[in-house]
Parts: structure tokens; sequence; C-alpha cells
């Protein structure tokens, strides 16, 4: 499994990357691990390619380099060294082989797949002396062995596999690596083309129930519109359609597509295309075809790019994955900055007034949510930065007697709707510094409203002002619940107008309502998160729960914080495992 942030490989059940400690528990589904599987030089293919290089051998010095050196009387000495100069300087070279192996298509290798060394090309050639030796039993078992080694090959760690098998091993380890998507695509189709010998090719994956090409050589769009490409595209939908490969290796000749009127205009003689699938379906296809050459593609070459397709499959989807990852963490980290935004714009405590007692609280239902409050002191004489803002909420300042308290609520929650809060809450900021009326900030903000927010999107909001000297409350409304009022160990809604939320399509007036207001009284502001929140069984906490746990606190000598507090106790007991919707609830009591 490949950590999707560093690309470090970790054991199958390991819960940490080794290399940075991402937690895979994190992740939806276990990036799988691409390995694609070797294939071996057996018995025969080594020993013809054997052959070639002994006869080669044999010839250039029979006929060229003993010539030269007889009267040196070193021929025994030549035997010996240009054998072993000649296979070490190959298989250590960028080739991997001896002409024989090349002609045969094999290499030599590392137990990992990597290019051998001089030296240790040196020590296999040599310990083929003891294969000798064992009257060449140490050669014939490379017929038996499970990875076709022998004897020397054992003794020295090394391998013969064929080709194109290790060229696209190699590839496929590195595509576990590469994290880019595209980058991805574009390395594979460069390998396939080149080892297969095509011409052209392109790869097209599903997106959004559609496939589209993604990466392509040789071939452009208009390429693939045209009527020279008709063919290909029937093959690319039968592909598609059955999940299984199809191999042509001479279209006009074939039997099976000599009587189709459109394959007189082909100008390509070999196709190959296999689909990429995954457990669950087919996320692509890959198509590579040779217009020069008929056979090019065998059904070898089938098997082997079919094998490649899998491990391909399997980077694609491990890429998709780590993208996935990437922006989820981008999505937490946008998250978090949204919510230390968010809370940064509530009060960091309530106002302290002579023959007051206040205490509110805004609990998002998601990391982020659509609700807010905020104490303003409306006065002429107030400072021009709200102290309650994100500053010093308790500190008075001058004779101010003109308390605002405002709760507002956007539609829905999450990202979405706490951008809409930071919107409001900036014109609401912007508005108080006018030193406008709450009824004409709220008539102000509706109309700017309208011309910013989607048609279903609205804020509902409440604007009270209290009097602090004359203890009279006037409540502006736009859509929010009604203020409760609890007098005398009784309770109910306030009788005021409301109008409709901020932002909805309707003109709209906001009025306020004055009520005195009398020593005992409490004050309950909220968010419908408080009224409309529901339990398991979708029954509504206003109509089952609110009434008697009001009863039972108003016939207490409470602070305005253990009113809160047990509010906000009861309803997330009522609303376990959590709650639906943002709450925010401020408490008044007149002292």
């Amino acid at each position: 499994m490949f950590c999707p942030r560093c690309g470090r490989e970790n054991d199958e059940q390991a819960q940490f990357c080794q290399g940075c400690g991402t937690n895979f528990k994190n992740l939806g589904r276990r990036l799988r691990k691409t390995k694609i599987a070797v294939q071996y030089a057996g018995f025969w293919r080594r020993f013809v390619a054997a052959f070639i290089d002994i006869s080669l051998t044999i010839i250039v010095l029979s006929s060229i380099v003993l010539p030269m050196i007889r009267f040196l009387k070193v021929t025994t000495i030549v035997w010996l060294i240009i054998p072993w100069i000649y296979s070490a300087i190959m298989e250590s070279s960028s080739k991997q082989a001896t002409l024989g192996k090349m002609a045969l298509g094999i290499i030599v290798t590392d137990l990992e797949g990597r290019r051998i060394s001089f030296v240790k090309a040196t020590g296999r050639h040599f310990c083929k002396i003891l294969s000798i030796l064992s009257f060449f039993i140490g050669f014939i078992i490379a017929g038996f062995t499970k990875k076709k080694q022998a004897l020397h090959d054992m003794m020295t760690n090394c391998l013969l596999v064929l080709r194109e098998f290790n060229v696209l091993m190699q590839v496929a380890q590195q595509m576990s690596a590469i994290h880019d998507l595209d980058e991805l695509l574009k390395r594979m189709l460069d390998e396939i083309v080149q080892v297969m010998g095509a011409r052209r090719g392109l790869v097209m994956l599903r997106d959004n129930g559609e496939f589209t090409v993604k990466v392509s050589r040789n071939i452009n769009q208009e390429i693939i519109a045209s009527d020279k490409f008709q063919f290909s595209r029937n093959v690319l939908s039968e592909v598609e359609r059955t999940g299984e490969p199809r191999v042509i290796t001479n279209v006009r000749s074939d039997k099976r597509f000599a009587t189709q009127a459109n394959v007189i205009s082909v100008d390509f003689s070999s196709i190959l295309c296999v689909p990429l699938k995954t457990a669950a379906q087919v996320i692509g296809l890959i198509y590579i075809d040779n217009h020069l050459v008929k056979n090019v593609f065998t059904e070898r070459d089938l098997e082997l790019i079919m094998a490649f397709a899998n491990q391909v499959a399997i980077a694609i989807e491990n890429a998709n994955l780590r993208q996935q990852e990437i922006e989820r963490q981008r999505l937490e980290q946008e998250i978090a900055d949204a919510r230390e935004m968010q809370l940064s714009l509530l009060p960091k405590s309530a106002p302290q007034i002579e023959g007051f007692d206040i205490a509110g609280v805004c609990e998002p239902a998601a990391e982020v949510g659509g609700d807010y409050f905020t104490y303003l002191w409306m006065d002429a004489t107030s400072p021009p930065h709200p102290p309650a803002c994100g500053g010093d909420g308790g500190k008075e300042v001058g004779e101010k007697t003109q308390l605002g308290i405002v709760l507002m609520d956007v539609t829905g929650h999450g990202m979405k709707a706490a951008t809409t809060t930071f919107l409001a809450n900036g014109m609401l900021q912007s508005e108080i510094k006018s030193g406008k009326p709450p009824g004409r900030i709220m008539t102000d903000m509706h109309q700017s409203l309208q011309e910013i927010l989607s048609k279903n999107a609205f804020v509902t909001m409440s604007f009270a002002l209290i009097d602090t000297r004359q203890k009279i409350l006037t409540c502006f409304n736009a859509g929010l619940p009604k203020p409760i009022l609890i007098r005398n160990g009784k309770f109910a809604e306030l009788d005021i107008q409301s109008s409709i939320p901020l932002g909805c399509r309707f003109p709209a007036d906001y009025v306020g309502t004055s009520v005195p207001l009398l020593s005992g009284d409490v004050l309950l502001f909220h968010s419908d998160g408080l009224s409309e929140a529901e339990d398991v069984n979708e029954q509504m906490y206003e109509y089952t729960r609110m009434g008697s746990l009001l009863s039972s606190l108003a016939s207490q000598a409470l602070s305005a914080q253990a009113w809160l507090d047990a509010i906000l106790t009861d309803v997330l007991a009522f609303t376990e495992p959590e709650p639906d919707d943002d709450l925010t609830v401020v408490v008044v009591r007149v002292l």
C-alpha cells in the first residue's frame, strides 16, 4: 500500500505511513499495491541465446582476433578473457544483455529488476564454471526453478527476464510514486507505444459516465472524429461494452471485418485495445495501432499489455484516491480556517451591565455553520468599532444605554452558509457604523442581499434593542423565532411584528415592537435550531420538552449562564447523537 501524501510503500496492514505518519484509517478505501507479474526467460530461450553468443564468439575469435595475435602464443588466455569481457560489459550496460540475449528479448537484472554492475556480471560469468563442472546440471536446472534461474544466477542473485515485461514492471513500480494522474497516463502511454512497437495510441477514462480521451500519441481530435478512425471507434466501443480485450493483427485480411465498408478506408494494419478494469467496472481503455506493419501485435503482446493494464487501473485508482485525500485535507483546512474566523466574529464575553445578567452561545452543527450572534452598543456616543465584536464585550465606555442583541441564521449550514454569514456580518458592521436605526439597517441589508444571494438563499434575523436605563425592549424580526419572555413563572412568545427573511425576492419593511421589562423577567432569544431540534423519532423539541424545561427553570433563581447551560444540556440530550442544525441561544435576565 502506498501513502497518498509521500508515496512511500507500506505494509498492507499498516495503520500509519512509516514515512510521514499519515493515518490510513481516514482513507475511504485502501490504496492498492501496484505490482506486475514478471515473465522469466525459460531454458530453451536461454539455450538459443547462449548458442548465438557462443557462435559469435567463436567466429570473431577464429576469424579476426586469433589470426592477429597468433604469434604472441596467448591463445588460451584470449579464449578466457574475450568471452568474459564481452558478457560482463554487455550485461552491465544499458542494454543489460549480450547480442544473443538481445535477439531473444532477454535481459539480465538483479532480484529487484535493476541493472547489474560490471563486478556482478563478472561474478556471474565465472560462476558458470561451476555449472559446467556439475556436468551442465547447473544450466539444466534453469528449466525447473521457480524463477528459471541457473546455478550461476542463484549464486550471484541474478535473473533473466523478458525485456518487455521488465520495462513495464519498472514503469508499474514507478507509477506508484506518481501522484499526478495526467503525468501517470502520459508516462504509461509512452512506454506502451515504445515497447509494443506501435505508431499511435490513446488512453480514454470514464468521466461522468462518458469515456473521454485523456492522453494520445500521434492522434489528434480531428483524426479521432474522421471517417478513417470509424473502425477504431467501433473497436473501442466493443471493448468498452464487453470489457474484453481485442487484438487484430491484419485488419484488411481478417475475415471478421473484410466485409465491413469502413474497413476499406482504414490507414492501419494492426490494432490492440484493452480495458482498464477495477473490481467494479471498466474505468478506461488503452488503444494502440500500427498503420505501417502487419502482424505487429501477437497474443503474447496481448497477455503482456493485459497484465500491465491491470496494474495501470490500480495505479489510476490510487492516483484518484491520492487526489481525493489531498482535496479532503485541503477542504478540512479551509473549514478549520473558516471556523476560526467564525469564532473570531462571536462575542468573547457578554456585556456587564448594571441591572442585567446576559449569557449567549452559538454551536454549529458542522465544523462551521450559518448561525451568528453579537452584542452592539447603538448609542450615538458609542465608539465606531463595537467592543463586543472581537474586542472587550464587557467594557463600558461613556453613557451607553442602547444595547443591541443581533441573531442571524443563514439557510443551510457548512461552508456555504458560513460564507453567507461572513457577508451578512460585514454588511451589519458597515450599517452600524453609519448610525442608522435597526429597522433601516435591516431594510438596507435586505435590499443588498437580494442582489447577492441565490434564489433559494436567505437570512433570518432578530434585532433586539434594550434601553438599559428605561428597561424597554424593542424587537425587529425577519423570520427568526420570536423571543420568549418568562415572567412570574410563565412563559410565552413576545407578540411582535415579524417580516420576511433578509434577501427574499419581495420588498419588506422592518418595524419594531416595544415591550417594557420588569425585574425578574427572563428573555430567551434563539434560532430555530432550538425550537425545531428533532430527536431520533423526528419529534420536535419545541412541542415535547421545551415547555417543561422553561417551567422548571422559571421556578428557580438561576443566573443567565445557568439558564443557558441547562437549555444546552437538555436540547443536546434530546438530539443525540448530534443536532441536525446550528444552535444559537442568548439569555437576558432583568435584575
